[in-house]
């Protein structure tokens, strides 16, 4: 293994020698056009710099809220329990294997497959409230 390393190096070697210095050398830039009138070798003054033009970044709309203030953000969870604090807002709750407690508001609809809802006292619910299979509890 080690005479096949040597072997490799001086092979590399002898071929690097080998190459003419015009081949190896990079290529040099082609010359730039001149203006007319202009003295050869002599090079133009750079061209003026402009300072850079601030520009302040644009507000976006903030994503969990679109018209009205309503809110567009949604609670998905499957085979994870939720609980929304008072206070909160999101658009729609979907359950799949687990269990809710809705204590903040929802804009649309509530819906578990397979869970229990608990409706706090806080609780706003815009839309429909739907148990597949699963229980429910809500303040007298």
């Amino acid at each position: 293994m080690t005479r096949m390393r040597i072997l490799l190096a001086a092979l590399l070697l002898a071929v690097s020698a080998g190459v003419p210095a015009h081949v190896a050398a990079q290529a040099r830039p082609a010359a730039l056009p001149q203006e007319p009138g202009a003295q050869p070798g002599v090079v133009p003054p750079p061209a003026p710099q402009f300072p850079e033009i601030q520009v302040p970044p644009a507000e976006l709309p903030d994503p969990d809220f679109g018209d009205f203030g309503r809110s567009r953000r949604a609670a998905l969870r499957i085979g994870q329990d939720y609980r929304l604090r008072a206070g909160d807002e999101v658009r729609d709750v979907v359950m799949i294997a687990g269990n809710a407690t809705i204590e903040g508001r929802v804009d649309q609809d509530v819906v578990v497959v397979l869970g229990a809802v608990r409706i706090g006292s806080t609780a706003v619910i815009e839309g429909e409230l739907v148990v597949v299979g699963g229980g429910f509890e809500a303040p007298p």
